[in-house]
């Protein structure tokens, strides 16, 4: 329940608590048979858990019959973890959570993230890891609306395909 970022438009409580991986696994074996799909993170950043990689090992080695698994992240923690690791556990889709290139609206609207680190191990992903589909999750706000043919030229040179894009409120003036 918590994130490395302070986005602008994050209406997210944090918090420290985690769940455990047999409450994990106790889910997978009552609760499930099939999914079509699971994603890893959402409203929290996934990347600041070291026991990812156990957590997604656990639903590959479990009686779930998954379609496809995926993980949102704001990917500034993508050095944290072997990629190509989570792409063999099952990651078959990555959703970045990302609304700009341009490093001074990126300061501006997602407090604690670096986009020149960001971009950087996207690119390197995007060597290592084949097969796995990027997708874009991006916030439009009164900054990075201006910023937004950037952002589409990058994605374009990562063979990004899809784009999530929604509108806020955000707090900027």
């Amino acid at each position: 329940d918590t994130c490395n970022a302070d986005c602008v438009y994050c209406p997210n409580l944090r918090s420290r608590s985690l769940i455990g991986l047999e409450k994990f696994e106790n889910f997978l074996s009552s609760c499930l048979k099939t999914a079509r799909y699971v994603q890893f993170g959402c409203g929290q950043e996934p990347m600041l858990d070291p026991r990812l990689p156990t957590f997604m090992s656990a639903l590959r080695n479990s009686s779930v019959s998954v379609e496809k698994i995926s993980m949102i992240t704001n990917a500034s923690l993508l050095r944290r973890f072997d990629m190509s690791a989570l792409v063999r556990e099952g990651l078959s889709e990555l959703q970045v959570s990302i609304d700009t290139v341009d490093p001074v609206i990126n300061s501006a609207t997602r407090e604690g993230t670096d986009i020149h680190l960001i971009m950087s191990d996207l690119k390197r992903l995007v060597h290592e890891c084949f097969g796995l589909e990027l997708v874009f999750s991006v916030t439009v706000n009164a900054m990075s609306i201006h910023s937004l043919e950037d952002l589409l030229d990058f994605g374009q040179s990562l063979s990004v395909k899809n784009y999530y894009v929604r509108e806020v409120f955000d707090r900027m003036d």
